[in-house]
């Protein structure tokens, strides 16, 4: 991949995972944003995700792609933190999240999955999150802005491994 690149396909994808998250915030609801099988993403430090243009009507999905050049046996693609690997704690309220087919992998800092302030419909399936403090974590809020009602609600763990966190799966 190449960040100057449009990241529209594989032939075009981007390379790191800060292009990709940095991206994500001005995606269109229904979008899809795929990191490649047999890749390594290393995160960047205490950065957060979030986009209010998702919706539980028309998700935004986060999940693996085939690679063009691979033989079809390629691996999840590895999302490598020591920090958080997807934080959500926007002010706003945000919604229609859906993740798939992720490898999660900490050194037991901070959190694979961290929802807080309003985040609702949100989907993980077949995600592995392992060794972070906390593997997936859902808060409560402190959210003042007026689009929220300071609740998490419809957050499902679908199908995944979790394991290897000093804290709590």
């Amino acid at each position: 991949g190449d960040d100057s690149m449009n990241g529209t396909s594989p032939t075009t994808a981007w390379r790191t995972y800060e292009k990709a998250r940095s991206s994500f915030k001005n995606m269109a609801a229904g979008d899809t944003l795929a990191f490649c099988r047999g890749g390594n993403f290393k995160t960047v430090t205490n950065v957060t995700w979030g986009n209010v243009n998702c919706l539980a009507s028309q998700v935004c999905v986060v999940r693996d792609y085939a690679p063009t050049w691979g033989s079809g046996d390629e691996g999840r693609p590895i999302i490598a933190s020591d920090t958080s690997a997807f934080k959500f704690q926007d002010q706003k309220h945000e919604e229609g999240f859906v993740f798939l087919n992720l490898d999660l992998r900490g050194v037991g800092e901070g959190t694979g999955f961290f929802f807080y302030n309003d985040i609702d419909d949100v989907l993980m399936c077949n995600v592995r999150v392992d060794g972070f403090h906390l593997g997936v974590h859902v808060a409560a809020s402190n959210s003042t802005h007026e689009s929220s009602d300071g609740r998490n609600d419809r957050i499902v763990l679908r199908n995944s491994d979790i394991r290897n966190h000093d804290g709590q799966g």
